[in-house]
C-alpha cells in the first residue's frame, strides 16, 4: 500500500512560519522579563554599594581623626625620658634648698 503524500500549500507554510515566529516571540518575552528582574536586582545592589561606600568614607574619616588625636597626644619614649630627667634634676634642686 502506498502512502498518500500530503501536499503543503503556501498557506500551510505561512502558518508554520508564523507559529515559529510566535513561539520565538514568547521566548524573547520571557527573556525580557528575566532581564527586567535582573535590572531591578542590579539597581538594588547598586544602591546598597553606594550606601556601603558612604559608610566606608565615614569610617575612613573617623579613623583619620583618631590617628590625628593619638599622634597629637603621643609622647615618644625618648621625650618622656628627657622630661623625666629634667623633673628629677628640678626635684634635686628643690630638695637641696
Amino acid at each position: 500500500m502506498e502512502k498518500k503524500k500530503k501536499i503543503t500549500t503556501i498557506e500551510d507554510l505561512a502558518t508554520m512560519v508564523n507559529n515559529g515566529f510566535q513561539a520565538n516571540q514568547e521566548q524573547f518575552d520571557k527573556i525580557d522579563a528575566r532581564f527586567d528582574k535582573m535590572d531591578d536586582r542590579f539597581d538594588k545592589i547598586n544602591g546598597r554599594l553606594v550606601n556601603i561606600e558612604i559608610r566606608m568614607d565615614n569610617l575612613e574619616r573617623e579613623v583619620e581623626e583618631i590617628r590625628k588625636h593619638q599622634i597629637a597626644h603621643t609622647i615618644y619614649r625618648d621625650e618622656f625620658e628627657k622630661l623625666q630627667n629634667r623633673v628629677k634634676a628640678l626635684e634635686k634642686l628643690l630638695i637641696k634648698q
